[in-house]
């Protein structure tokens, strides 16, 4: 009902509605906004920002399904979860030691940012550790005795904790005694 007044206010009231004229700029304003917009390109840093995620979200997909994959041997029965068990405490346990070691090492390595030979043989000492876990995750691949290989990985893993905070402690105690210098044993 209301609306019928509004229209039969309009349709008696239209030629004073219709007296004024736009401003001539209203249409060159509308004009040239529609040309930025088809000028407008796309924006391609959003794009590859948005594949380059993908692309790093099938990776870690990958790199996971394979790390599962050497863990876990295809059609081991009954064993498999038993197996899948012993990947995943040794999941947990690499995540948990890799952690604590690269916090010590990083400490250890502001302590002795002024010394480069100590850093070296940090780094030379940690390096054969890691040699050592490289065979032994082959080993694991290979399906021997896992049991004893994820506890030898886990000791390895134990090793670097105990030599990097030997280490710490022989820095802290010589940067507490004033003067003294640094012990290199390692």
């Amino acid at each position: 009902m209301s609306q019928d007044h509004l229209e039969r206010f309009i349709r008696d009231h239209r030629p004073e509605f219709d007296d004024q004229l736009p401003d001539p700029g209203v249409w060159d304003r509308i004009r040239s906004g529609m040309e930025l917009q088809q000028r407008r390109t796309l924006p391609w840093k959003t794009y590859l920002v948005r594949v380059a995620a993908v692309l790093l979200i099938f990776a870690l997909s990958w790199l996971v399904h394979d790390m599962v994959d050497q863990y876990v041997p295809a059609g081991k029965g009954p064993e498999q979860g038993a197996i899948s068990a012993q990947a995943e405490e040794l999941f947990e346990a690499e995540a948990f030691y890799t952690q604590q070691i690269q916090t010590m090492q990083e400490e250890v390595f502001l302590l002795t940012r002024s010394e480069p030979e100590v850093q070296h043989d940090i780094r030379t000492e940690l390096s054969e550790l890691d040699s050592v876990y490289a065979d032994l995750k082959r080993d694991l691949r290979d399906d021997a005795a896992n049991e004893e290989i994820i506890a030898a990985m886990i000791q390895n893993y134990r090793l670097k904790i105990a030599i990097l905070t030997d280490i710490l402690e022989q820095l802290q105690e010589s940067r507490s005694g004033e003067g003294k210098e640094v012990r290199h044993e390692i």
